[in-house]
């Protein structure tokens, strides 16, 4: 008896022991996760160039330094020299200028990087040649980013197909191949072949809370100058606020200015202008519209100039004095909110309110005579 159940124990451990070794053999059969890396050798900082080509577009971005710019991309238009008065006339005649660099929006291009890093060949679809037009994998209808690293050396390229049946699939191949993979992520909405939609479309930036004085030159309402006041710790007299400068001086409504600066120091465009035959003058920078100026307590000033309003886009078009190489297409309640008016600045006392007159009670109605 004791001989058969020691038998029993060793073909048990025998079976246990084999599970164990198949079991091995498996894991060690299985892919590692490196090796399912589309491109293994790229990380950010070998990372110096990516090539995006769409239909006709192409964006070649470049790390110069520590930023990525745009290369060889138009400037959105001329830019005419910066008026020395926010109304005056310009004694430069505005030409097309063409821009070598431009800078990228940070938060794209470090998008566009993170989706690179995270392919992987994982869930293959096709390996048939014939299906890579029919999943847009191929260089007629596919998206094609080039990735470089140092010198231009090639790190990998790989297409861009159609989405799969969730709308947040791509199917990928790499250049040179003939696997297709579907892989989530979005990877389609993170790259365009359009060089502007990679560009930074920051107008102005700033910190509000070291402005100390605002200017607003209105072309038909003339300029209001505000100055803020920092409250005195030993003067309790003096709080915290914006006066109204010139001739007359008004209590100033603290939201509208705070409105106007949460606007314009984090001021974003709209889109970039890219017609390069209008003209300073076309676009109204000869005469703008709006030029709200904000002075910091170190002296740097920070100017916005609105020209016109392009309707076919209902949106005004803008530039900066320390940016010429571009003019930007900004939001029309951008341009409302900064071009705040004396009256809506006023802060006008509830005294000073002449109260309505009532209007004097109604007579009441003759009653008819009854005929008897």
């Amino acid at each position: 008896m004791k001989i058969k159940n020691l038998s029993l124990l060793a073909i048990v451990l025998i079976v246990l022991v084999g599970i164990i070794i198949i079991a091995n053999q498996l894991q060690d059969q299985k892919p590692s996760e490196k090796s399912l890396v589309l491109f293994p050798d790229f990380s950010d900082a070998a990372c110096s160039e990516i090539v995006v080509t769409e239909s006709n577009q192409t964006a070649k971005l470049a790390r110069k330094g520590a930023n990525w710019v745009v290369e060889g991309s138009q400037a959105a238009s001329s830019v005419a020299a910066v008026p020395a008065s926010p109304l005056a006339q310009p004694t430069q005649t505005a030409g097309a200028v063409k821009s070598d660099d431009y800078p990228v929006d940070s938060a794209i291009i470090q998008t566009a990087i993170e989706k690179i890093k995270s392919l992987k060949k994982e869930d293959l679809i096709s390996q048939n040649p014939q299906k890579q037009s029919e999943l847009e994998v191929d260089s007629a209808k596919g998206v094609l980013v080039e990735v470089l690293g140092d010198k231009g050396k090639a790190i990998g390229a790989f297409y861009i197909g159609k989405n799969g049946a969730n709308w947040d699939q791509n199917f990928i191949r790499e250049k040179g191949s003939n696997d297709v993979y579907l892989v989530g992520g979005s990877v389609h909405n993170a790259f365009f072949g359009d060089p502007k939609k990679w560009k930074d479309k920051t107008i102005v930036k700033f910190d509000k809370t070291f402005v100390k004085k605002l200017q607003i030159a209105k072309k038909d309402s003339g300029t209001v100058e505000l100055t803020h006041i920092s409250a005195s710790p030993t003067d309790t007299s003096i709080k915290e606020g914006w006066t109204l400068e010139g001739p007359e001086k008004f209590k100033i409504k603290k939201d509208k200015v705070e409105d106007a600066l949460n606007t314009m120091s984090r001021l974003q465009a709209a889109d970039f202008e890219t017609d390069a035959a209008l003209s300073s003058d076309s676009m109204g920078f000869s005469k703008p519209e709006l030029v709200v100026t904000a002075t910091l307590q170190n002296g740097e000033t920070k100017s916005v100039i609105f020209g016109k309003k392009k309707t076919s886009a209902n949106q005004f078009w803008a530039k900066t004095p320390d940016n010429t190489k571009a003019v930007f297409l900004a939001y029309d309640y951008n341009v409302t909110s900064m071009g705040q008016t004396l009256n809506s600045l006023k802060d006008v006392p509830a005294a000073a309110v002449k109260p309505r007159t009532p209007p004097p009670p109604a007579k009441p109605a003759k009653k008819a005579l009854k005929k008897k």
